[in-house]
């Protein structure tokens, strides 16, 4: 699958679905959602367009140079078809056994005693045991190559036809321990397990099928759903709101969370143009908060904390997503739409080139988690994208490098 066929899937949501909901069912009892005036949403929305416009064209553009390149390197049939198709997996250099074994090492320094565990399974999701300092930015970079091991396990043992369903329950429980760990971030949790599913079709020559794929669309939807209200229930003692509402109303605004529709963002037009708070330096706190011991100081004034106390009236709620786009907006004025535009589409167009030419499991799952969160630049901010780049890319990659490295001379394993 494109990654550019992601993105404009998240566009959609974004500029259709997103916009429909309010209008036929309002946009709920949320007090922090004001939407914007009429002329205020109309301009956001040809932001959005704009921006969307620029990632399309860079996308393809940068296809186009791709190919022109390959074409002029290297005229050979062999060669050019190589570099096209995605790449076989290798059963190294990585072994399974050496990312399960880091990934036990971080959900046991999330999970240190009895009394843990069982106040995760009871439903305390949201404890700390670990104060918080290097050992936490430790513990979750490390927890989600457990499930990297395993889904490894699994993919060969699929393939040497034996014994691949006895993996499926460690897989499930890995990944409700080292991913649902994570505050159940409901995105965190699928894409972490999405990414070898991806990484896995990208080398299979199967069609895919409307009637599965709409299938595994749905649970996705069911997921975010009842993840979503149980977070909720299990919430409402530490923040005293009221209980969610349950039905089908409240299930479709639930998604106005995740879209960044243009009624949405207007509510913070007004208060931006009073203050003048978005600049620079909000732009440049916003890409470097995810980083570990980041000044909260510095936090406070990122572009993300800016954008909820305009649509919180206040500094109390801090979990709205202000898309990366919208926030250069802001920060930069109509050049800034220009600028990410770009850029996300040279980063979508990357995505694509490390899905294809990656040759080992963590790599081909690295490559997948980025397309993952950059075809979401419509949607999410660069926090976001830089935070689960940070906590599931990234590590993945540094032990891969680190196994290059004593590695080096070492014959490279046949495909598998």
């Amino acid at each position: 699958m494109d990654s550019l066929t992601l993105f404009l899937g998240w566009e959609v949501l974004r500029g259709c679905v997103a916009p429909t909901i309010i209008q036929w069912f309002g946009s709920g009892s949320n007090f922090f959602w004001r939407p914007g005036s009429v002329g205020d949403a109309t301009t956001v929305l040809w932001l959005g367009v704009l921006f969307a416009a620029f990632v399309v064209t860079t996308r393809g553009l940068c296809g186009v140079a791709g190919t022109r390149s390959r074409s002029s390197s290297d005229r050979s049939a062999s060669s050019s078809s190589r570099s096209l198709v995605p790449q076989p997996l290798v059963t190294g250099p990585v072994p399974a056994s050496v990312l399960v074994v880091l990934g036990l090492v971080g959900t046991v320094m999330r999970f240190p005693s009895i009394d843990a565990v069982l106040d995760f399974v009871t439903g305390d999701f949201f404890e700390r045991p670990l104060e918080n300092g290097p050992l936490v930015f430790v513990s979750a970079s490390l927890r989600p190559l457990l499930v990297v091991g395993v889904a490894m396990v699994l993919r060969d043992r699929y393939r040497a036809g034996s014994g691949w369903r006895r993996t499926i329950p460690p897989l499930a429980i890995a990944a409700v321990f080292a991913l649902g760990s994570f505050g159940l971030n409901r995105a965190a949790i699928l894409f972490a397990c999405l990414a070898p599913a991806l990484a896995a079709t990208d080398r299979s020559r199967r069609a895919l099928r409307i009637g599965p794929l709409a299938l595994v669309l749905v649970a996705i939807g069911l997921f975010f759903f009842f993840v979503g209200t149980f977070r909720s229930t299990l919430a409402l003692e530490r923040t005293g709101l009221d209980a969610p509402e349950i039905g089908v109303v409240p299930a479709l605004q639930s998604v106005l969370v995740y879209a960044a529709s243009p009624m949405q963002l207007a509510g913070a037009l007004p208060w931006a143009a009073a203050t003048d708070a978005f600049g620079g330096a909000s732009f440049i706190n916003s890409l470097l908060s995810p980083l570990p011991k980041y000044p909260d100081a510095w936090r406070e004034q990122s572009g993300v904390a800016l954008y909820n106390h305009a649509v919180y009236h206040s500094y109390i709620g801090k979990d709205q997503l202000v898309p990366v786009w919208f926030e250069s907006f802001l920060s930069f004025g109509w050049p800034g739409i220009v600028l990410v535009g770009v850029v996300a589409g040279m980063l979508i167009s990357f995505a694509d080139i490390g899905r294809l030419r990656a040759r080992s499991f963590p790599a081909a799952f690295a490559a997948a988690i980025v397309a993952f969160w950059v075809t979401q630049a419509g949607c999410v901010g660069s926090y976001s994208i830089v935070q689960n780049f940070l906590y599931f890319a990234a590590p993945a990659l540094v032990v891969l490098a680190v196994s290059r490295i004593f590695r080096r001379g070492v014959p490279h394993p046949a495909a598998s």
